[in-house]
């Protein structure tokens, strides 16, 4: 499963501006007052790392309200499923975690991930005035970002518990029922007929 080293937000409802760094951290625990952001960085997450294509923003989602300055979420991720990390999909966009570091010179490498070193993949949500998200897998090299689909993005299974509890553990493609059913079943066509409404015959 996907984990989240580095955490950027830009302009996105009452964060102007976050940067951290999880590092190698197993829990992560968010302590402050009432409406200090908390909330808004979960959510930040589940946006960015969301296997929906049809999220919806609004001029109220701007930090002040201002819709000049995009909405900028972006998240470096480790334990990348090999999938995307391939050529075909993303492997050209790959960064390197050294020493806790991430670099964009791959040069550097020694070849396979050692001990010291792994690979890590950026993703980035940008909304602008138009109001229309769009994803991106990015790097600091000479390349133009690519954009990550919802279908490779359902493959980081992120899920966020919120209030409505119930929504999540329903029998839908988004939930997380459906993600460790689909994962635990050797038919992938399986998981779709238990989910399939019943017919009259």
């Amino acid at each position: 499963m996907a984990r989240i080293h580095q955490l950027k937000i830009s302009h996105f409802r009452g964060i102007e501006q976050f940067e951290q760094c999880f590092d190698d951290t197993n829990l992560i625990v968010l302590i402050g007052r009432g409406d200090s952001g908390k909330s808004t960085i979960l959510k930040a997450i589940s946006l960015v790392l969301s296997p929906a294509w049809n999220n919806t923003f609004a001029d109220t989602d701007f930090y002040n309200l201002d819709t000049t300055k995009p909405i900028e979420i972006e998240v470096s991720l480790r334990c990348v499923p090999d999938k995307l990390l391939s050529e075909a999909k993303y492997g050209l966009y790959k960064r390197l975690l050294i020493n806790r570091e991430i670099i964009d010179d791959i040069s550097k490498s020694g070849g396979e991930p050692s001990a010291e070193e792994e690979d890590i993949l950026t993703i980035k949500l940008v909304v602008d005035d138009t109001l229309q998200p769009k994803w991106y897998v990015v790097n600091e090299r000479e390349q133009d970002d690519i954009e990550i689909s919802h279908r490779d993005r359902a493959l980081l299974d992120m899920f966020m518990i919120a209030d409505y509890a119930d929504n999540h553990f329903s029998y839908n493609k988004l939930s997380p029922l459906y993600a460790l059913l689909k994962k635990g079943l050797d038919a992938p066509d399986t998981i779709e007929m238990l989910f399939a409404k019943p017919t009259n015959l």
